[in-house]
């Protein structure tokens, strides 16, 4: 079981950024308050949860606050997106549009999301594990909803994955 770790709020004095440019962190936040008037901007906190999976290490901590994100996000590296309030607040919106989280590497873990709003294409859905080859393993997919999507979650080609304690609703064509 992963444990949230609340989203701090920035201080005055962020960690040091080696450059202008911020190397990727080993854990980052995203809030939808966040912009780039805060302190750590683009580097340690971010406001949309692709930024955040793009600014973390493989096998980073991307922590997510409560707040309605309309985005289809992906996953191409190891790492654990999760949210800070539980899947009742905090939503991942793919207004409509295609997957709207696609888990395409081994060993990532997703925990506690609304995820909704899928596109109504026959690969569209909330939750896809797929990385275009052999599949992808030891990933976890936990305590989210899933809901109003073409598809719930869906598993291609892979194995040792985990898909437990999820709600799933409301979907077109299947459910998991």
């Amino acid at each position: 079981t992963l444990t949230p770790v609340k989203t701090p709020e920035p201080t005055a004095t962020p960690p040091p950024t080696p450059s202008p440019t911020c190397a990727p962190q080993s854990e980052v936040w995203v809030n939808p308050a966040y912009d780039s008037g805060t302190p750590g901007w683009d580097c340690y906190y971010f406001d949309a949860i692709q930024d955040g999976i793009d600014g973390v290490t493989a096998t980073g901590t991307v922590n997510v606050a409560a707040g309605t994100y309309t985005e289809n996000v992906v996953i191409t590296k190891t790492l654990t997106l999760q949210s800070d309030d539980g899947a009742a607040t905090t939503i991942i919106d793919g207004n409509g549009s295609g997957l709207v989280v696609t888990v395409a590497a081994d060993s990532v873990h997703v925990q506690g999301f609304t995820i909704q709003n899928s596109g109504s294409g026959a690969q569209d859905g909330g939750v896809g594990l797929y990385d275009g080859g052999d599949g992808v393993t030891g990933c976890s997919v936990t305590q989210n909803t899933v809901s109003s999507n073409m598809s719930g979650i869906g598993i291609i080609m892979g194995f040792g994955n985990t898909i437990q304690s999820n709600t799933v609703t409301s979907s077109t064509a299947y459910g998991i």
